[in-house]
């Protein structure tokens, strides 16, 4: 049976300079949008501001409300992982909008799980919604908010290199600014951490190979390892509490280390240690420079383990060294789990009047192949050990 999770009302006559909750711009016209999908957790509703008063903003006045007849909305949007190909709305308008919601790298995406059929039918899709820049709509998992300059609410996961606060601090580094001067009195304090390295994690065989990476690591510097793959664990049931009393005052480093080497996938891994005060060691496939500010994150990507021990060591001797790691908090606050503004806005810009006698903008594009597209913009990759990637029986589909 389907179930539609939530929708909203937006009748909004105010410029895009207006925000959506914290966040969005809005234009012209009225949205309902449907987000669709079986079951929804609640992980989920706080990952997409669902059943938030201002999912779309307090200061237009909508109502949370459930739509019951899903042909009645601009859009639906299908969660790749939970979606079940066999329940979808009986009846879809022409001009109706399907969204493919998918926030796992190709490797996790839903197709192994017998969706092939559903996902590769011409026509179905109109929109791809990811953490890809390729996507129609990007929805990362995290993003930098500036503190000065204006804010590009619409896709707060790429660094805006134009922007006030990125001239700024590039003006800072170059400067030598040091970290005393944010945090005063206290920078010594804030710096202080006994140990150099600490990895969290769940999933102990990996495309990506970093826990051959890790292990490695390991012979040239001690990584304590948190989680079902290590021998810590983090007693307190909150992550956000296990960050700020457990890993913040313990630690300088935090492997953000990927299960999958694909473009644009930086997960939480990443943006939890940068919102809590520590230094992210990134391994990846993302080109981070587009994603994330100079000094405010190690890429391990492009060293091998002892060349990444020794830096990572160099740094944590230099007590100026490291704070230079965190000169960036005086222009950015870490943006978790950025709600779907960029949706929003491309659904007021469809029914705004310019657009409904002219130009689509999009609505009528469909994936003939969404697997074959998915796979390719990710270009995956891996380098620990390279046999298991990429899967060449996936090449072409």
């Amino acid at each position: 049976m389907w179930r539609p999770v939530s929708s909203k009302n937006v009748v909004s006559s105010l410029s895009p300079a207006r925000r959506c909750g914290r966040l969005l711009v809005l234009s012209l016209g009225l949205v309902l949008l449907l987000l669709y999908w079986d079951p929804i957790r609640e992980a989920q509703k706080e990952q997409y501001h669902l059943g938030h008063e201002n999912v779309l903003g307090q200061e237009n006045n909508g109502e949370l409300s459930d739509a019951r007849i899903p042909e009645d909305t601009d859009a639906v949007v299908f969660h790749s992982f939970d979606f079940d190909p066999e329940q979808v709305p009986a009846v879809r308008r022409p001009e109706q909008v399907y969204v493919w919601l998918s926030m796992e790298s190709p490797k996790w995406d839903g197709f192994s799980y017998g969706k092939i059929l559903q996902f590769g039918r011409p026509g179905f899709f109109n929109w791809t919604s990811t953490y890809h820049r390729e996507s129609d709509v990007m929805h990362p998992y995290g993003g930098l908010l500036p503190l000065q300059g204006e804010v590009d609410y619409v896709r707060p996961g790429l660094l805006n290199k134009s922007g006030v606060a990125y001239g700024e601090y590039l003006a800072a580094l170059a400067g030598g600014d040091l970290q005393q001067e944010i945090k005063g009195k206290d920078w010594a304090a804030f710096l202080e951490r006994p140990k150099l390295v600490v990895w969290m994690v769940s999933h102990c065989s990996t495309s990506s190979g970093r826990e051959v990476y890790v292990q490695e690591l390991q012979q040239h510097t001690e990584v304590d390892v948190f989680g079902s793959c290590g021998e810590l664990k983090c007693s307190i049931e909150s992550i956000e509490e296990c960050y700020t009393k457990v890993l913040r005052p313990t630690y300088k480093f935090y492997l953000a280390f990927e299960n999958n080497l694909c473009e644009d996938y930086v997960t939480e891994k990443a943006w939890l240690p940068l919102r809590h005060g520590l230094v992210p060691v990134v391994f990846g496939g993302a080109r981070y420079s587009d994603i994330l500010p100079p000094l405010s994150y190690v890429d391990a990507t492009h060293r091998t383990p002892l060349q990444l021990a020794n830096h990572l060591s160099s740094i944590a001797r230099s007590p100026q060294l490291y704070g230079r790691y965190h000169l960036w908090r005086k222009y950015w606050e870490v943006l978790p789990w950025p709600p779907l503004c960029e949706i929003c806005l491309k659904l007021h810009s469809l029914v705004s009047p310019m657009h409904r006698d002219g130009e689509d903008m999009g609505r009528r594009r469909y994936y003939p192949n969404l697997r074959s597209w998915w796979w390719s913009v990710n270009n995956c990759t891996t380098l620990y050990p390279r046999r298991r990637y990429p899967h060449l029986e996936f090449v072409g589909l």
